[in-house]
């Protein structure tokens, strides 16, 4: 594969995987990119798709967007954590054993119940394992297309 520059390399080791849909996913190895020729690293925003620049802060975890004010991870979660996006866009850290979650911001504070974790197969990372639902009835979003 042709080597980019301010590309991540990966060296983690197959990571345990939320299966609820609202699960926040750890950032693709390829989603910091240098749009120029200034070498800048960025990123897109996991909420507005806008371009965050990344220059100084390639040591965090979470960047903060600069149009919708929303969190987005640019690393793997610390150990025994993981993200989970909120329905209203906030990003909250928890950790990766949590079966519930609420959400802290004042206008919302809805409880987020998670799935158990699942392991996603190395060998087949391009096929994410379907999530067991609980009893009831499973809707499809229209909007977004995941399962709940």
């Amino acid at each position: 594969s042709a080597s980019h520059s301010g590309n991540v390399t990966p060296t983690a080791p197959p990571y345990l995987q939320e299966s609820s849909p609202r699960a926040e996913l750890p950032p693709p190895y390829t989603a910091i990119a240098s749009p120029d020729a200034s070498g800048i690293p960025v990123i897109n925003c996991r909420v507005c798709q806008s371009l965050i620049n990344l220059d100084g802060k390639l040591h965090q975890h979470v960047v903060k967007c600069t149009v919708c004010n929303e969190a987005t991870p640019i690393k793997n979660p610390p150990t025994g954590k993981k993200y989970v996006r909120c329905p209203c866009n906030c990003l909250l850290i928890c950790k990766d054993t949590s079966r519930r979650i609420g959400c802290p911001r004042p206008n919302c504070r809805r409880i987020i119940n998670l799935s158990p974790v699942m392991l996603i197969s190395e060998e087949q990372p391009a096929q994410p394992a379907l999530p067991v639902q609980p009893e009831g009835t499973r809707v499809v979003c229209g909007h977004c297309g995941n399962t709940f």
